[in-house]
């Protein structure tokens, strides 16, 4: 009869490793509560702290070098239209520029200080509706809207009244910002009678000759005027051709490595947890990346934008378990 032999202490003790603990993806993420929701221009005015955490991209910082250029008294160029795409930051800019022109420093990170005017100027802000444009504006210009028609003579009355007051105030220009414009041309299109679109020309040219007592009038829209157009007959769209180009316009686009840079400061990645290979294949892959020219010629001006976040965030392709963990491809 073959005997057994006794199993040794160390086969009795000996287990395999255990396996390493991945992060969740809440621990790796860091997402700044401003990035939670969408904003909204007149609520967000009210909130000192909604603009401290603005990321200014390349696109951002053009937009303001240009408008912050019709602060000076001897500027001409005073009607601004701000296009660009669902969800592309026009209204975060907006609420920006409204606290930049009035010189709100302390509600501004450190790189917006050098557009704010030596003079301060008057915030009218206004999210636009399916509504007449002068309705709008009277929301602007904190008055009550009221049934029938407003005419364009009493407007720039209003906004010369409060231009006014605010010259007591110790503001020595006023701008005017319309979030969501679009809307208001959309209802325009469909009621060409109410001729709302002579009113946004009358704005236009009361900015360009408002001289030492600067009025900036900034519209906010998902695409060209013209596009809003596309109802009405031929003279009307040449109309709204002419008076479009009243408005000097910002084309509102991000370029591929801005987006990443965006990605990366929102999402605030804590790199240092995440386990060593999968650091290592992200900065291989955007190194790769960079070099193939996928984000474009200036990749590395842009992406140190995201000051003390890793652009890597936006390489990164995890997947989860049910638990939640990070695992590698």
């Amino acid at each position: 009869m073959s005997r057994h032999r006794r199993p040794s202490r160390h086969h009795l003790t000996h287990r395999d490793p255990e396996p390493q603990t991945l992060p969740t993806i809440a621990q790796l993420l860091q997402i700044h509560p401003r990035f939670m929701r969408s904003v909204y221009l007149e609520r967000d005015m009210a909130d000192p702290s909604s603009s401290r955490g603005y990321i200014l991209t390349l696109t951002a910082e053009q937009a303001f070098q240009r408008i912050a250029a019709s602060f000076r008294t001897n500027s001409t160029q005073r009607a601004w239209r701000i296009a660009g795409d669902y969800g592309s930051g026009k209204t975060d800019f907006a609420l920006a520029l409204a606290r930049v022109a009035a010189g709100r420093t302390n509600e501004l990170p450190k790189e917006l200080h050098r557009f704010v005017p030596r003079q301060r100027f008057l915030p009218l802000l206004a999210t636009g509706d399916h509504e007449p444009l002068a309705h709008t504006l009277l929301r602007a210009l904190g008055r009550r809207t009221r049934p029938g028609r407003v005419s364009s003579e009493e407007i720039i009355a209003f906004i010369s009244e409060a231009s006014a007051k605010g010259d007591r105030k110790g503001y020595s220009g006023t701008i005017l910002i319309l979030d969501e414009l679009g809307k208001n041309l959309e209802y325009a299109a469909s009621h060409p009678d109410q001729d709302d679109i002579f009113l946004l020309q009358r704005l236009a040219e009361e900015a360009s000759r408002s001289g030492a007592s600067p009025l900036v009038v900034v519209g906010i829209l998902h695409q060209a005027v013209t596009a809003y157009a596309g109802s009405l007959h031929l003279a009307g769209k040449r109309e709204w051709t002419k008076i479009a180009g009243r408005f000097e316009e910002i084309v509102y686009a991000h370029h591929l490595e801005q987006v990443a840079a965006l990605l990366a400061a929102t999402l605030r990645l804590q790199i240092e947890h995440l386990p060593k290979p999968i650091r290592e294949e992200s900065k291989t892959a955007m190194r790769t990346a960079i070099s193939l020219g996928l984000y474009g010629a200036s990749a590395a001006d842009s992406l140190s934008r995201a000051k003390g976040h890793s652009p890597n965030a936006g390489q990164l392709r995890h997947r989860q378990d049910p638990s939640g963990r990070c695992d590698r491809p």
